[in-house]
């Protein structure tokens, strides 16, 4: 049986498919780890959230690629996946490698468009958050993103 590391990796969709693709296609390449995302879940008799939040356990290390968008929510939820996913880690102990987009980091026009006021003020506050809580690493480009990530995983293992 293999031994290896499962890092959850968490990001809005919508507008950071490219970077988190780059991070998941790195972590792949790494000898001793498993990149676990919900894209990669399938058909489940389970919740969303609850598939996150067992994602999430199930899981050793949790990455979060935090962006300007609030993402999706589950019904009912004011919490968007990516913060219910980083709060579970949270709650579970996790380690927690954060990564925040930059301030001049590039969201369409037509995305935001698709945000409220209020989702928009719950984002800033998830990062805000997110940055009191850990020290965390800023990100513009795929390739930097991708790199930052698994050197942080290389320090985490040592």
């Amino acid at each position: 049986m293999a031994n290896f590391t499962t890092v959850f990796l968490s990001s809005t969709a919508k507008d950071l498919r490219p970077w988190r693709d780059a991070v998941a296609e790195a972590i792949a390449k790494m000898a001793g780890f498993h990149c676990v995302r919900m894209e990669d879940f399938g058909a489940l008799n389970a919740t969303p959230e609850e598939a996150s939040r067992k994602g999430v356990a199930e899981s050793d290390v949790f990455v979060g690629l935090v962006g300007h968008l609030n993402g999706s929510c589950p019904e009912g939820s004011e919490l968007s996946f990516t913060r219910i996913k980083c709060e579970e880690a949270k709650r579970r102990q996790k380690p927690r490698l954060l990564f925040v987009a930059h301030e001049d980091f590039p969201v369409s026009l037509r995305l935001t468009r698709e945000e409220t006021p209020e989702t928009i003020q719950r984002q800033l506050e998830f990062r805000e958050t997110v940055q009191r809580e850990r020290t965390v690493d800023r990100f513009l480009e795929t390739g930097n993103l991708a790199a930052d990530v698994i050197a942080a995983l290389c320090k985490l293992q040592t």
